[in-house]
C-alpha cells in the first residue's frame, strides 16, 4: 500500500513555512511599530491640549475679577486734583482717597490732601456724576452738618445708610446705602474738596473714584 507524502517534513515545506514565519514575524514588527508610534502620538497631543487650554475652572471671566475687586477689605480710590474739578481749577493741591466697603452696612475711608489755596475747607463730600459732569450729593464726609474739616491732613471715617443723601433724583433713594454702594462700582463717582474761594458747585479739588487694587 502506497504511503501518502508528509509535506510537513519535506524541505520545500519547511522552507516555504520559515519564509512565511520571517513574513508573519516582520508585518508583526511593522504592526506593532505603528501601534507604539499612534499611542505615543496621542499621548503627546493630549499633553500639548491640557497645556495649551487649561480648564476653564483654572481661569475665571473678566466680569468677575471685576466683582471680585470690591470684596470685603478691597478699596475703591480717586486721586484729587484740580484738572478734574468743573470747572477746572489752577492749584497745586491734591489728595488721595481710599474707601473700603465692607461689608453691606458699612464703608470706611480715608483721605490725605495738602496744597489748597482756596483758605479755609468748607466741606468734603461723595457725589454721583461722571467724568466733567458735576452730580448730586451720595454723603457728607465733613463740613456743613458734619464736624468741620481740617485745613490739610488726614481724614478718616464711616458711611453708613443713615449717611445716605440721595441723590434721589438720579435714582438712589436717601438711606439706601446698597443703591449707593452701587453707585460708587459704577464709576461714575466722585470726591470733592470745597473750599472758600472755590465754593460749590466746582470746587478745588476733584477725584473720579476707581476699583483700586488689594
Amino acid at each position: 500500500m502506497a504511503q501518502k507524502a508528509c509535506h510537513a517534513c519535506s524541505p520545500h515545506y519547511a522552507a516555504r513555512l520559515n519564509s512565511g514565519v520571517r513574513h508573519v514575524s516582520l508585518y508583526g514588527g511593522v504592526l506593532m511599530n505603528r501601534v507604539v508610534f499612534i499611542l505615543s502620538f496621542g499621548i503627546a497631543s493630549s499633553l500639548l491640549s491640557s497645556a495649551s487650554c487649561p480648564a476653564s475652572a483654572q481661569s475665571s471671566p473678566r466680569s468677575a475679577a471685576v466683582e471680585n475687586t470690591l470684596r470685603r477689605g478691597q478699596p475703591l480710590r480717586a486721586t484729587l486734583n484740580g484738572a478734574q474739578a468743573v470747572p477746572a481749577v489752577l492749584t497745586p493741591g491734591s489728595g488721595e482717597f481710599k474707601a473700603f466697603i465692607e461689608n453691606s452696612q458699612l464703608i470706611r475711608y480715608e483721605l490725605r490732601y495738602s496744597g489748597l489755596i482756596g483758605g479755609s475747607v468748607g466741606f468734603i463730600s461723595i457725589h454721583f456724576g461722571q467724568p466733567g459732569v458735576n452730580g448730586g450729593f451720595i454723603a457728607i464726609l465733613c463740613g456743613v452738618n458734619e464736624p468741620p474739616c481740617p485745613s490739610s491732613g488726614n481724614l478718616q471715617g464711616s458711611i453708613t445708610a443713615s449717611d445716605i443723601r440721595g441723590p434721589v433724583s438720579q435714582g438712589v433713594p436717601t438711606g439706601d446705602l446698597a443703591a449707593a454702594i452701587r453707585a460708587l462700582q459704577s464709576k461714575n463717582s466722585y470726591v470733592v474738596i470745597r473750599t472758600n474761594r472755590f465754593a460749590p458747585p466746582g470746587g478745588e479739588i476733584r477725584g473720579q473714584i476707581r476699583a483700586g487694587r488689594p
